[in-house]
C-alpha cells in the first residue's frame, strides 16, 4: 500500500509540472497556471492600500506630456508604477506590476490615436523578467497609436526619477 501511494503521489505531482510546463500559446493562455499567478498579483496589487507618488513633465518643447506614479505598499515596496501621457494625435497609459519581492511581473498597455485606433498589450512576465506570453489587440482603427517604447522596467524608482530628463 505504501508503495502505491507512493506512486500516486509521483503520479500527481509529475502531472501538476507537466500542467505548469505546458506552452502557452492563443488556447490556453487565459487558463494557464503562470499566467493565473501573474492575475492574482495584479489583483493583490490593485487591491491594496497604496501610497502614491506623482510626478508631471512636458518632453519635446511640450509637444508631449507625461504624468508618472509610482504605487508604494506599506512596507515601501513598489508595487507598481503607471506612465500615462501623449501628444495632440495620441494617448497612451501604461501599467506595470510587481511581485511582493520586487519582480516585475506584468505589464498593460492601452494606446489610442486619432486616426481611430485603438491597441491593447498585455505582458506577462515570469520570476526571472523573461516573457511567458504577450497578448496584443487590435480593438479599433487602422493599426498605429503610438505607445511606451519601455514595455519591461525592472527598476522602477531609476525610471521614475530620470523620466522626465529624456
Amino acid at each position: 500500500m505504501k508503495k502505491f501511494l507512493l506512486l500516486l503521489s509521483t503520479v500527481i505531482t509529475l502531472l501538476f509540472q507537466l500542467a505548469n510546463a505546458q506552452e502557452i500559446n492563443k488556447r490556453n493562455w487565459v487558463s494557464h497556471p503562470k499566467i493565473k499567478e501573474i492575475r492574482e498579483i495584479f489583483q493583490e496589487v490593485n487591491n491594496s492600500r497604496l501610497v502614491v507618488t506623482t510626478q508631471t513633465c512636458e518632453l519635446n518643447d511640450g509637444a508631449v506630456s507625461l504624468v508618472a506614479k509610482l504605487y508604494r505598499d506599506k512596507n515601501n515596496r513598489i508595487r507598481k508604477y503607471r506612465i500615462e501621457g501623449g501628444s495632440e494625435d495620441s494617448f497612451s497609459q501604461i501599467e506595470y506590476y510587481y511581485s511582493i519581492t520586487g519582480k516585475h511581473r506584468f505589464t498593460f498597455e492601452s494606446s489610442s490615436a486619432s486616426n481611430g485606433t485603438s491597441i491593447e498589450k498585455r505582458i506577462y512576465l515570469d520570476e526571472k523578467g523573461q516573457l511567458l506570453y504577450e497578448d496584443y489587440r487590435l480593438l479599433a482603427g487602422p493599426g498605429y497609436a503610438g505607445g511606451f517604447a519601455d514595455t519591461y522596467i525592472a527598476n522602477p524608482e531609476k525610471h521614475f526619477v530620470t523620466i522626465c530628463n529624456e
